[in-house]
């Protein structure tokens, strides 16, 4: 397990291991619900300006997406559970 770092790509999904912030409705881009420990999230765009951040999408097997989040540096702990087999050049 790690911070958010330069460890993960675009499109890899990860699992949120530990929450360093609490996140409010407001925060969420869309969904249902507040991000949680436990859930996974693909990875769909990754932010460098003005502060290294990462923006998730928790999608469940059912195919419903519960949340999408701006997650910066600090917010949390992920760890990589699939590696994305499609990265985009930046």
């Amino acid at each position: 397990m790690v911070k958010l770092g330069n460890m993960f790509g675009q499109y890899d999904l990860v699992e949120i291991i530990k929450l360093n912030c609490t996140f409010k409705k407001e925060d969420v881009v869309f969904g249902f619900r507040l991000p949680k420990i436990g859930d996974t999230a693909f990875i769909v765009e990754i932010y460098s300006n003005p502060r290294k951040a990462y923006e998730l999408e928790c999608v469940q097997e059912d195919g419903d997406s519960p949340w999408m989040a701006t997650f910066e540096e600090n917010d949390a702990e992920l760890k990589l559970i699939k590696k994305s087999e499609f990265q985009m050049d930046v």
